[in-house]
């Protein structure tokens, strides 16, 4: 693998393998409510046994796996307050090991075996380990499995990251804010936004997952995952009012804006702002387009360096 490639494999690892930064503590209160779950009683020890077990798995980096097989097999034994430190403390060892773990991917050998199975077949394990032969490339995709992680590809090259659809089988045992945490991040595995500096997703896509992120930080003023919701808001943002390089907000040629996502934003604005901040910001900055002949001018440039970067 040429130098040139394999530092941008390693970027990319570091950009969308570890994903936003996550809060390593787990004492922060998590606000109360309704639970999502009606069960029938779990007594506080026999939860505590449950965490603990699974604290002690945790404890060694090498039983990530076995750690993920127990939450998958026990969390319906928990109340939701051990559910969802269990869930949240899954997700750090995840993040914690994942940089390591993806370093893995990036040989000429496994690369070249996880192209010619995907050529063949889908991106998922059960169809790569029917293809793939090399059998050190079939222990690495039998241990990306076992921890959890799922594959991508972009500018050509494989590696895991979290697989946050297996988040949804815990989401009705977690406390309010984590289910809606585990909601947005679902919804960004399954359909990503982004790939190859492109948008994935409509303009309209765009606007609802910034307001749902928006909605979350508003809902819930103190929870575990605020930091790292406010960081996918943040990439909502500059999704929202740049664009992205290979699908710009604004033409490069013309400066003209970009026609679906101006009849994307008006649409959302004709339901009402409401209390949202973010439309507030849109419908200003729409204004301010507008009066500049729907171009990309150093006006629009200085309310974007003033209210966006």
């Amino acid at each position: 693998m040429n130098t040139k490639r394999s530092r941008t494999h390693s970027l990319l690892i570091r950009s969308f393998a570890l994903g936003v930064a996550l809060s390593a503590g787990l004492s922060a209160t998590l606000p109360q409510g309704a639970l999502p779950l009606a069960t029938a009683a779990i007594s506080s020890a026999s939860s505590q046994s449950v965490y603990n077990q699974f604290a002690a798995y945790l404890k060694d980096p090498a039983m990530l796996s076995q750690a993920r097989k127990y939450l998958l097999n026990h969390i319906h034994e928990t109340t939701p307050h051990h559910a969802t430190l269990m869930v949240l403390q899954l997700e750090n060892a995840q993040h914690k090991d994942i940089a390591a773990f993806a370093a893995k991917f990036d040989t000429t050998t496994v690369q070249q075996a996880l192209d010619r199975a995907a050529r063949k077949g889908k991106l998922t394990f059960t169809s790569l380990l029917q293809q793939v032969t090399d059998k050190g490339t079939i222990r690495l995709l039998e241990m990306a499995r076992d921890r959890g992680y799922k594959l991508e590809t972009m500018e050509g090259m494989y590696y895991p990251v979290v697989n946050y659809t297996e988040y949804d089988r815990y989401a009705r045992y977690v406390k309010p804010d984590i289910a809606a945490y585990i909601r947005i991040r679902t919804q960004e595995t399954v359909k990503p936004s982004s790939g190859d500096a492109a948008l994935l997703i409509s303009w309209g896509d765009v606007v609802k997952r910034a307001l749902e992120r928006e909605q979350f930080l508003d809902a819930y003023p103190v929870s575990n995952r605020r930091e790292a919701v406010q960081e996918l808001l943040e990439i909502s943002r500059m999704q929202l009012f740049y664009g992205l390089n290979n699908t710009p907000l604004f033409d490069y040629e013309s400066g003209q804006i970009h026609p679906d996502a101006l009849a994307a934003y008006q649409a959302a604005l004709k339901q009402g702002a409401g209390d949202s901040k973010l439309l507030a910001l849109l419908e200003q900055f729409l204004d301010v387009v507008k009066s500049n002949g729907g171009k990309r001018t150093t006006k629009v440039d200085a309310f974007l360096k003033k209210h966006v970067e």
